[in-house]
């Protein structure tokens, strides 16, 4: 009897235990999917063209932990605008599936900023340069133009660079509007590269200008990479000074601060370094050079001492560090830098804020967002405003000092307003005036000779020059500016022609020593948008002081062209439209 009630309880007990066997969790079905995460944006947007990559997906499984994830990207054309459906795949062990999408916006480039890149010692304009804006390169043409498509995430204010073999790279800024279509024009002036020469980094090493304080110093084994490599093989020093006085369209940039704030100069340098294929080079971490910039200046003193600036291309402004020291003969600032770019003996100024308008020639309308510019005649700096809807615009300048403001609406540029700021802000009596078809010459030369003097001569006596300057009243054109203290500029504005003939254009040589070649100047001319740019020929003799640099040719529609000249003459040029008299220097009243 024990022997039966214990076999049955045995019994009993083994069909509970493999009851609770049966029941154990490791023979539960799995049926709960992986969760899938996108990496990066979803949507992503992606220029036409462009290569997509995609940033993938991971996925996580609640009980195999970590999954694998299939994408299939096949479906996506760059080549064609439109959405794109990317698709993500991930499995578990026990074959639960989990899919995921990202959605790819192709997209058109349909805003874009063009225009030409000149070797500014020259006006030639330069083929074979890189152009570029965030992930959009272009080279530029035969006679240096360029057509450079803008991404749509920039915004304005975005920086453009153009970097080429023998000439300094530089940067500008320019705002294009986000809306689909928009476009801007962009002319580059770029310097050739002034000083050049290889040599062993692994000794001490100075790059000088000849006859110039331009240097800059290093020592042995101080580059490397931007990976932080050691270079092998010999090294490209390139070294070019920057004029300031002359052009401040030779600063890459706008004259500003990360804040906002303006700065003026005493002059620039741009050092690069490279290796044998091309490779950027700068500093290792520790190590200095000294450099030194040559003074230039528009009439303010240097200071015994100055901030350095240095131009950071990405964000495209300037950023004060460090400081340098003028030499006791007063021909450079001498400093200490960390790394190589474009270094600006600068300062921050006081200034004034300058309220005016812009408006056609008929004086009937106001233009909405035209590019208003401000240059220092007696300082180095300048500043850039926009007018709003209603024509109207506020722009800093210096407090005490001369600024020359004009503006550009649809590539026409306006007169030049000379001003005269003290320490209170200041409304401008008269709008700017943009013209249908303005014609705008801009004369600027060196610190000698002293004065040069712009002609325009047409017919039936028309001539202005600074002893009749003219009005848009009576003359529809007017010498903006006349400069007898060196540098320029010269500013003629013409709205309109009188009448249809022959207008000649010619620049005398008034006072001062050195030669008009030799100083070097230069006229810009700007015609329904189009920049031309004019330099001395070779060859100017003695006593030949006139350089006779275009025709103005003016057909009975209205339509204008330009005809080069370029020539030198010892008499001054006469109207082919009269018989008037030559102009004489004795005839000419003192600016005194």
């Amino acid at each position: 009897m024990k022997r039966f009630i214990l076999n049955g309880l045995l019994v009993m007990f083994v069909t509970l235990m493999t009851i609770g066997c049966g029941g154990d969790s490791d023979d539960a079905v799995d049926t709960t999917k992986p969760v899938i995460t996108i990496l990066g944006d979803n949507p992503v947007t992606v220029n036409q063209g462009a290569t997509y990559t995609d940033a993938g997906a991971t996925a996580t499984d609640n009980i195999d932990g970590t999954v694998n994830v299939i994408s299939d990207v096949t479906a996506v054309n760059t080549a064609v605008v439109g959405d794109y459906t990317v698709r993500y795949t991930a499995t578990d062990a026990a074959n639960n599936t989990q899919t995921a999408t990202r959605t790819v916006k192709v997209v058109s480039i349909s805003r874009k900023v063009t225009g030409q890149v000149l070797n500014y010692s020259t006006g030639v304009g330069v083929a074979g340069l890189s152009v570029s804006a965030g992930t959009q390169t272009v080279t530029t043409g035969a006679d240096g133009s360029y057509t450079l498509p803008l991404d749509n995430n920039l915004s304005n204010g975005i920086v453009v660079k153009v970097k080429g073999n023998n000439y300094s790279s530089t940067s500008k800024i320019v705002s294009v509007g986000t809306q689909g279509g928009a476009s801007a024009v962009l002319n580059i002036d770029i310097l050739p590269v002034t000083f050049s020469d290889n040599f062993d980094p692994t000794t001490d090493f100075t790059a000088q200008v000849p006859n110039s304080p331009a240097n800059v110093a290093i020592s042995a084994n101080s580059l490397v990479l931007e990976n932080g490599d050691v270079p092998t093989g010999e090294i490209t020093a390139n070294l070019t000074p920057i004029d300031s006085a002359l052009s401040l369209s030779l600063m890459p940039g706008d004259m500003i601060v990360s804040g906002g704030d303006p700065i003026a100069s005493f002059g620039a340098v741009t050092i690069e370094f490279t290796d044998a294929s091309g490779n950027a080079l700068n500093l290792d971490a520790g190590e200095s050079a000294t450099i030194r910039i040559p003074v230039v200046t528009r009439g303010a003193v240097p200071t015994a001492t100055i901030p350095l600036f240095y131009y950071d291309e990405v964000a495209g402004f300037w950023v004060e560090e460090g400081t340098a020291t003028l030499s006791a003969d007063g021909t450079y600032y001498e400093g200490t830098v960390t790394h190589f770019t474009t270094w600006n003996a600068d300062y921050l100024y006081d200034f004034v804020t300058i309220s005016g308008c812009v408006q056609d020639m008929n004086l009937t309308t106001m233009i909405g967002n035209a590019r208003v510019d401000l240059t220092g005649k007696n300082y180095i700096g300048s500043t850039t405003a926009r007018t709003d809807s209603n024509g109207n615009f506020q722009i800093t300048a210096m407090q005490n000092a001369t600024s020359l403001i004009t503006a550009i609406a649809n590539g026409k540029v306006s007169n030049t307003i000379s001003v005269e700021t003290g320490v209170s802000n200041i409304t401008l009596g008269e709008c700017l005036q943009v013209g249908t078809a303005p014609l705008t010459a801009r004369l600027t030369w060196g610190e000698n000779p002293e004065d040069l003097d712009t002609h325009i001569i047409g017919p039936n006596s028309y001539h202005i020059w600074y002893g009749h300057l003219g009005t848009f009243a009576v003359n529809f054109a007017s010498l903006d500016v006349d400069d007898t203290d060196s540098y320029g500029p010269e500013v003629f504005t013409a709205l309109s022609f009188p009448e249809a003939g022959t207008y000649h254009y010619a620049i005398y040589h008034y006072s001062g020593s050195s030669t008009i070649s030799a100083s070097p100047a230069r006229v810009e001319v700007m015609l329904n948008g189009q920049r031309t740019v004019f330099t001395p020929p070779e060859g100017q003799q003695v006593n030949q002081e006139w350089w006779n640099v275009f025709d103005i040719v003016v057909a009975e529609g209205g339509a204008i062209s330009i005809v080069p000249i370029n020539t030198w003459a010892i008499n001054a040029p006469t109207s082919k439209a009269s018989s008037s008299k030559a102009i004489n220097k004795m005839f000419m009243p003192s600016k005194n």
